[in-house]
């Protein structure tokens, strides 16, 4: 008797442990709820400016999940747009989605001004009653309001046949950073041609509003009198 009740005790104990265990996986998923981003406007956004984004909310899965939440959260370089809603109490989302059957979301960001120009993560929280959440990223096109111009050029008395340098000044006067710039120049009638390297160079970054100098070597056109500045 001793022993079935020990057998007893175990197999519910057994039971009490199996049930806490299938509890627990109910409560850490958000069924087959799918969010996705339609589209932004404008695309791509220019940093410092406002976009909209439309997110589709439907759950594929065949279970309904109840006490659904959508939220928005800052992620650099993404924030909220003012009093912009932040979250959306959808519910019970039912099950099967089928054709039409999405909830489509209206999310307002502001972009930061000092981002470069890029794609970037933007990030959709989906929540459900327990508390579970489901987080997914999704890029968005940014255009940087860089640009570009020479501020300075320096360069000594060019004299026919002999080595000397010309100086560019290339300065940010965007509202944002500059990423992989090309700079190149070149003279009437090759009149002065680069020595040792070609008439480009790259710049990994120019920050905003800062200033790169970029040193060429070059000489002269023999047949040609001296000259300044003389380049384009």
């Amino acid at each position: 008797m001793e022993k079935e009740n020990i057998i007893k005790t175990f197999i519910t104990m057994l039971i009490l442990i199996l049930t806490l265990n299938l509890s627990f996986a109910a409560d850490t998923t958000t069924g087959a709820v799918s969010l996705k981003l339609l589209n932004q406007n404008p695309d791509p956004v220019k940093a410092g400016e406002i976009v909209t984004l439309r997110i589709s909310v439907e759950n594929f899965g065949g279970t309904s999940v109840e006490g659904y939440t959508v939220k928005f959260e800052d992620n650099y370089p993404f924030t909220l747009f003012e009093s912009e809603k932040r979250e959306y109490y959808l519910g019970t989302i039912l099950a099967n989605a089928k054709d039409n059957s999405a909830q489509i979301l209206k999310f307002k960001a502001k972009v930061s001004e000092e981002i470069s120009e890029g794609n970037y993560p933007i990030k959709i929280i989906g929540i459900n009653k327990n508390g579970v959440k489901q987080t997914k990223e999704f890029l968005v096109e940014v255009n940087s309001e860089a640009n570009a111009e020479i501020s300075s050029i320096s360069v000594d008395t060019l004299i026919p046949g002999e080595k000397t340098q010309i100086k560019f000044g290339i300065k940010n006067v965007g509202k944002s950073d500059l990423e992989n710039v090309k700079f190149s120049w070149e003279s009437q009638e090759d009149i002065i041609l680069p020595v040792g390297s070609g008439n480009f160079k790259y710049i990994d970054r120019i920050s905003k509003g800062n200033e790169e100098i970029l040193t060429f070597e070059v000489v002269s056109d023999l047949d040609f009198p001296p000259l300044q500045h003389f380049v384009s």
